[in-house]
């Protein structure tokens, strides 16, 4: 049927329904252009406009994100040295103080050793006199028993009138 109306009647053209519809055609693509077609081209324009700025904002802060980490990296590896820098330290100062404390122990123990030596030599010189006063005490006893056994009335005389002759020379020198 829409054939046979472009066709006409007869089977030529209708021309004029050609040109009405071209015309038809025409009015509508102008009233979608003004009405639709340059809405759609500016809203796709601000679109792609927005999403420029929004990729040129995501790249901004890529590129801070990135600058951080490159600050943090810097950061963690100035720690790390410091820690290191500190580990070194502490275990100088803990062999430091090891070396002290040995060479003080070792003091120590060598003034407790000289100590206990002069206790000892002390103490071996307090038995050597304590055993000559106990041979000594022993001697006399054993000498008074001795003599005890030994004396007699002539003896014991002819022992005083010894000791008072030494007394007379002793009186004339």
């Amino acid at each position: 049927m829409i054939m046979t109306a472009y066709l006409g009647g007869g089977g030529g053209i209708n021309w004029t329904i050609v040109i009405l519809q071209f015309i038809a055609f025409g009015v509508v693509v102008a009233i979608l252009w003004k009405f639709v077609i340059t809405k759609v081209f500016v809203g796709m324009t601000k679109r792609e406009e927005s999403i420029r700025v929004k990729f040129s904002e995501i790249e901004a802060k890529q590129a801070e994100v990135e600058q951080q980490v490159r600050e943090y990296d810097r950061k963690l590896h100035e720690i790390e040295q410091e820690a290191a820098g500190k580990m070194k330290a502490a275990v100088t100062e803990g062999l430091r103080l090891k070396a002290e404390m040995e060479a003080e122990a070792k003091r120590r123990a060598e003034d407790e050793i000289a100590r206990t030596k002069t206790l000892i030599e002390i103490e071996s010189d307090q038995a050597k006199v304590s055993l000559r006063r106990e041979a000594t005490r022993l001697a006399m006893e054993q000498a008074e028993r001795l003599l005890a056994q030994a004396m007699t009335p002539d003896l014991q005389n002819r022992l005083v009138e010894r000791y008072l002759q030494e007394m007379e020379r002793v009186k004339q020198v």
